[in-house]
């Protein structure tokens, strides 16, 4: 089960707005203790291609790849 301790990014427009005008769709964007949170593939739906996700579970990185596959092969590096 997908777990997002802070906001939803495509729910929360207060959220995604600000990251909209401080980030740009081409930026890196690492994110850290990622755990099983959707913030990463709903960045990805909205255009940002390159996002990584790092955290220390190795559990929680495999849950990503699987749902990442589910989802079609979402191209976001889980470690």
């Amino acid at each position: 089960e997908p777990f997002d301790w802070f906001q939803r990014f495509s729910t929360c427009s207060a959220f995604r707005e600000a990251i909209r005008e401080n980030v740009h769709r081409s930026d890196q964007i690492l994110i850290v203790g990622a755990g099983t949170s959707r913030l990463a593939e709903e960045m990805y739906n909205d255009g940002y291609s390159n996002v990584f996700n790092v955290d220390v579970s190795q559990a929680a990185c495999k849950l990503l790849d699987e749902r990442y596959e589910r989802l079609g092969g979402l191209p976001i590096d889980n470690r």
